[in-house]
């Protein structure tokens, strides 16, 4: 296992540039795709207990679609909201909600972790922990609560297995040998001190946070060493001492954009069917498998349409030509001063509505252009559509492709601005 890790350790260094660059992207859309938003929003409306709601969520969030998870809990917030109260005084999720998770649909498990955490103080209990044991001691002590006092519930009759297996499906045991990511990641949640994290225990020093290890991690850092990773609480501690080389004061600040590449569906678990010639991190990773993408497409009249009135009034003001032949037609290219002596080259896909397929496509005619104008600079790579799924977008924003959107109510071009994190609220208030 050391042999790995200091593997590991040595390719994400030479990466750092990369995931810094990454980071700073991932971090916004991290959002998306994360309950972390539901929980960002419960502190802006009710903000009271907000650790407390931050625990539930988290231990929640497994075994179901992040976007239904997402809509089930903005349901409770604004019914907390309308009626003036935190989590803590909510009796029943059901008047909020019709159903809570598809493993408990009454929501019995929500209803006894307010009860418990209505109990105890959280955050007095952490911090006692913390000091007298650190992070693992913190998040295996917070559970040791979470099942005692789930016993002292029942205390007056038998817990029927029923019910305990329930429990224990949504809260793991204090003893598990396994990723424990949802704790971890609530930890992150309230500890981490940058944006989209809260910050909210300061208490916890931050370059003590241990990452959320789940399989899609563990697929991406494996694939790029070649080897494979375990998911176990062992792997959770090796591999943040492995970012914490990298980046001792914050080591968890690299599971935005490796994870990410995991969601987007870029590393997928047949290494075949994986996207390498999209994935931004490909250039470090021994597994990576980049195809040709030669897209068969029918050229509608809509289609064709964006593509004239964009040679015709391109935003670059340059001598643009359409169905160039690369090994395959790209749609649009560009050259700047002329075709003849080029200084500058631009090329553009155009999409009705742009899909993930047309970045590996655009990013394969930019790569041919190279090779065949050596002396030329490939200054723009752009998406022409007149809409674009927000998956593509953020694609677009990690490989630093264009995104122009035709506007046919106005017919103009205008490009849309890639949102990210800039880095401008470093420390969370």
């Amino acid at each position: 296992m050391s042999y790995i890790l200091e593997k590991l350790r040595r390719r994400l260094s030479r990466a750092r540039s990369e995931l810094d660059n990454l980071y700073y992207k991932a971090a916004y859309w991290h959002l998306t795709s994360s309950m972390l938003k539901v929980v960002k929003d419960y502190h802006q409306k009710i903000e009271e207990d907000t650790d407390c709601f931050a625990l539930i969520a988290a231990l929640h969030d497994f075994q179901m679609p992040v976007p239904r998870l997402i809509n089930t809990f903005e349901d409770i917030v604004n019914y907390l909201q309308e009626r003036g109260i935190s989590i803590l005084e909510l009796e029943d999720p059901l008047k909020a909600v019709g159903s809570v998770h598809r493993f408990d649909r009454e929501g019995r498990v929500f209803k006894w972790l307010i009860k418990i955490l209505n109990n105890i103080d959280l955050r007095q209990e952490a911090e006692r922990l913390y000091r007298e044991k650190g992070v693992e001691g913190l998040i295996r002590g917070i559970l040791a609560t979470l099942h005692t006092s789930f016993k002292d519930l029942f205390s007056k009759r038998a817990i029927s297995p029923k019910n305990e297996d329930l429990f224990k499906r949504f809260v793991p045991s204090p003893n598990s040998m396994s990723t424990l990511k949802r704790m971890c990641l609530f930890l992150r949640w309230v500890a981490r001190r940058e944006y989209p994290d809260l910050g909210l225990w300061k208490f916890i020093n931050q370059s003590e946070l241990l990452i959320p290890l789940d399989a899609g991690i563990a697929r991406v850092l494996g694939r790029i060493i070649s080897e494979r990773i375990p998911q176990s609480w062992k792997a959770v501690v090796s591999l943040t001492s492995v970012f914490k080389s990298i980046e001792p004061s914050d080591p968890v600040r690299y599971d935005f954009p490796i994870s990410r590449i995991a969601i987007l569906g870029l590393c997928k678990p047949r290494l075949e069917q994986c996207n390498c010639y999209v994935c931004p991190l490909s250039i470090h990773c021994d597994s990576s498998q980049p195809k040709e993408v030669i897209l068969r497409e029918r050229k509608t009249p809509e289609h064709n349409k964006i593509l004239e009135y964009f040679v015709r009034w391109n935003p670059w003001r340059t001598s643009c030509t359409s169905e160039y032949r690369l090994d395959g037609t790209a749609d649009i290219v560009c050259f700047e001063p002329s075709i003849k002596d080029p200084r500058w080259i631009y090329v553009a896909e155009v999409k009705v509505k742009a899909e993930p397929d047309s970045i590996a496509q655009v990013l394969r005619y930019g790569e041919i252009l190279k090779k065949r104008y050596p002396k030329s600079k490939l200054k723009a790579i752009a998406i022409v559509a007149r809409e674009i799924s927000p998956q593509t977008l953020e694609m677009a924003g990690y490989r630093g492709i264009q995104v122009w959107i035709w506007r046919e109510d106005k017919r103009i071009f205008r490009r849309l601005q890639i949102p990210n994190y800039d880095g401008s609220d470093l420390e969370c208030q």
